[in-house]
């Protein structure tokens, strides 16, 4: 069983041993944040408030017995709660606040939408997928005038999974593709630990300006399986 299935197999460790883990690894991360993102942070989080307020909220949510349950009985689900986290750091990756470029990454005249158009369609697959998060079962229905019930939804609900993979891949996908603009603009090398993420996308359209992204997003879909390749090679060589 490997770490995270026997974390989640048990309420009492996904509440009091994962969620606080998540909780600590971002506090971690918060050491790397660059100057110029935490003096925009601090405009809007004064005394740390707001971030108080809203960690405070979503652990309260999770807390919440039959959200661990959802998360853990629902593969589309818990798919869901990682895709809203790629989505979420897709839109950040957009703000000037936060990266130190152009909005929406743009190269252009001002009013140039860059890579807007990511993040509507991250932001559309991400509500097909909490759509398809809803348990098949809920469709229970009587046939046969009221004496039989069509009690097995197998079909649907892997139809469903299948789907949940196709939005959970378009929105990582999406967010790597801007994340790899991002890196372009501030002419940031292929060193350790992203040379082999950024080798994956050398072939992509190095052109900045407003155009198409289709293909690279095409691409970028498609080299998902040795990002993921790439990403397990780093975390095993890392020092524990």
């Amino acid at each position: 069983m490997n770490p995270l299935a026997w974390l989640e197999a048990d309420m009492a460790r996904h509440m009091l041993v994962e969620i606080p883990l998540i909780v600590a690894a971002g506090a971690g991360l918060a050491r790397f944040t660059p100057a110029y993102a935490r003096t925009a942070i601090a405009r809007v989080d004064a005394f740390g408030l707001s971030g108080w307020l809203f960690a405070g909220l979503v652990m309260a949510f999770w807390m919440i017995p039959a959200a661990l349950d959802a998360a853990v009985a629902s593969p589309a689900m818990n798919t869901a709660k990682f895709a809203s986290l790629s989505a979420a750091r897709l839109t950040h990756l957009m703000s000037p606040e936060l990266t130190g470029l152009p909005a929406f990454l743009a190269v252009d005249a001002p009013g140039s939408s860059g890579v807007l158009i990511t993040e509507y369609l991250a932001a559309d697959a991400l509500a097909r997928l909490r759509a398809d998060a809803a348990p098949a079962v809920l469709g229970t229905v009587a046939i046969s005038r009221g004496l039989e019930e069509h009690a097995s939804f197998a079909w649907q609900a892997s139809g469903q999974a299948r789907h949940a993979v196709f939005h959970l891949r378009t929105v990582l996908a999406l967010e790597w593709l801007v994340a790899e603009r991002a890196l372009r603009m501030k002419g940031i090398g292929g060193g350790a630990p992203l040379a082999g993420a950024r080798a994956l996308a050398a072939d992509w359209d190095p052109a900045l300006e407003d155009r198409p992204l289709g293909d690279d997003a095409e691409r970028a879909v498609a080299a998902l399986p040795a990002l993921a390749a790439v990403v397990r090679s780093v975390i095993g060589g890392a020092p524990h």
